[in-house]
């Protein structure tokens, strides 16, 4: 049978507040990348020139949809993020004023 091991992982708030924040500055970059996609190439008169350019709407075609789908993604992981360390936050609260309390009634106790 295996050995099992405990492991302890402290949530830490703050980390995920700023973690929240970077993801929020990173779905507005995207947001703002999605209108670089929306220009249509120029292609010269040769087969390869309308080739090449058909190549080139189509990814942009594909970056202009995706683009936009992905920042709210993010944008809505970020806000959740956000949520459960303010949801965490106001537990770590109640629990060191719980733990204050009881350490009152042991001091009168004694």
């Amino acid at each position: 049978m295996g050995k099992r091991v405990k492991v302890t992982v402290e949530f830490n708030p703050a980390s995920w507040e700023n973690a929240s924040q970077v993801m929020a500055e990173l779905a507005a970059r995207l947001e703002g990348a999605s209108g670089c996609f929306a220009v249509p190439g120029v292609g010269g008169p040769s087969a390869t020139d309308r080739a090449a350019l058909q190549g080139s709407d189509l990814v942009f075609e594909r970056a202009a949809e995706v683009l936009p789908m992905l920042s709210e993604t993010v944008s809505s992981e970020s806000q959740r993020m956000a949520e459960t360390a303010r949801s965490y936050q106001a537990i770590e609260d109640v629990n060191q004023r719980i733990a204050h309390m009881v350490q009152q009634l042991m001091g009168e106790q004694s």
